[in-house]
């Protein structure tokens, strides 16, 4: 590494700008191309450490980048506070795109698993979706039983939402297919 020459090389000579976001230490006697950590401000009023030289490749705040999660600023109960209620774990830890797999437990009591990042783009509850059957809860047979009588398949293994196409008898004894979504919003 080359020496620091004040007025040449330094930081505060090189990246003015820059150099007023250091806290520690003075930027006329850093050079540009240092790697030493040092603490930085940045314009969101951050406080993060960075190296000299990172900071010049384009390593920004990690907090305003979203790299890194800051209370009150970037994390889920912040941004999406209606999600965050259902959160079985601190939402304050987590950022709103985080691929975290964690536990949630949805307004009706349903408990499972999903991705932070998944859950804040509108993945609602599997259960409440449909998406996972429990029987006596959601299935097409407890949900339309009238329908469900109808079905020449296992009715608890669907929901009334399904988009799979499936056998029916009708009361007058033809046979059809037809998704059990259609049928419950057709009649």
């Amino acid at each position: 590494m080359s020496k620091v020459v004040k007025g040449v090389n330094d930081l505060a000579t090189v990246d003015p700008m820059l150099a007023r976001q250091l806290v520690s230490g003075d930027p006329t006697t850093i050079a540009v191309g240092s790697s030493k950590m040092l603490e930085w401000h940045c314009p969101g009023g951050h406080t993060f450490e960075a190296s000299p030289a990172s900071r010049k490749r384009g390593r920004n705040c990690p907090y305003c980048a979203g790299k890194k999660v800051l209370a009150g600023f970037n994390d889920l109960a912040t941004e999406y506070p209606d999600i965050a209620k259902e959160a079985n774990f601190d939402p304050t830890t987590v950022r709103p795109k985080s691929h975290k797999v964690l536990d949630w437990r949805c307004n009706s009591g349903h408990d499972y698993q999903m991705s932070v990042a998944n859950r804040t783009q509108a993945q609602a509850c599997p259960v409440c979706s449909g998406r996972r059957i429990v029987v006596g809860v959601n299935d097409l047979a407890s949900t339309h039983p009238d329908l469900a009588a109808q079905a020449l398949f296992d009715p608890t293994t669907v929901s009334y939402g399904s988009g799979s196409r499936l056998k029916w008898k009708c009361p007058q004894g033809h046979q059809f297919e037809m998704t059990p979504n259609a049928r419950t919003h057709r009649g």
